[in-house]
């Protein structure tokens, strides 16, 4: 598939595509629990936003707010990629495990979810796309598991 990608985009590299999912990684995985959707809407697929904005608003209808501390990656590393002759689309899996303290609070501030003082580890298997030759070099995260 990186062969094909490369036939496309012959700057295209795997080792510069995973860096940069790593930077997506943490800056996505804040902007959900910082609520923020104007920053989610401009990377992810809509049904992926979707998904994410229907959390963020049930939080908001509870009055629950999180604090969110991005500690640091344990892993991330491609786990497949796919590539579609007919359309150049372009989807690579990757695997994260990151690490963060999150503490959801009530309206109260009482903290109903999480700990201030441990570090949690979140794994998680997110699926980036793109089409390959299209202006827009930003590839989307398509799909999201664990």
């Amino acid at each position: 598939a990186f062969a094909d990608m490369r036939r496309i985009e012959p700057d295209f590299s795997p080792t510069v595509f995973a860096s940069g999912a790593k930077q997506a990684y943490e800056m996505l995985l804040m902007a959900f629990e910082n609520g923020d959707k104007d920053t989610l809407q401009k990377f992810l697929s809509p049904d992926v936003f979707q998904g994410f904005a229907a959390v963020i608003d049930a939080r908001a209808d509870e009055g629950l707010t999180v604090d969110a501390r991005f500690v640091g990656l344990r892993k991330a590393e491609i786990v497949s990629a796919r590539f579609d002759h007919e359309d150049n689309v372009a989807e690579i899996e990757m695997s994260f495990i990151g690490e963060l303290i999150t503490v959801v609070r009530d309206s109260e501030h009482r903290v109903v979810e999480g700990d201030p003082n441990e570090v949690r580890r979140e794994h998680d298997r997110w699926t980036f796309g793109r089409q390959l030759g299209a202006r827009d070099p930003n590839w989307l995260l398509i799909a999201t598991g664990e």
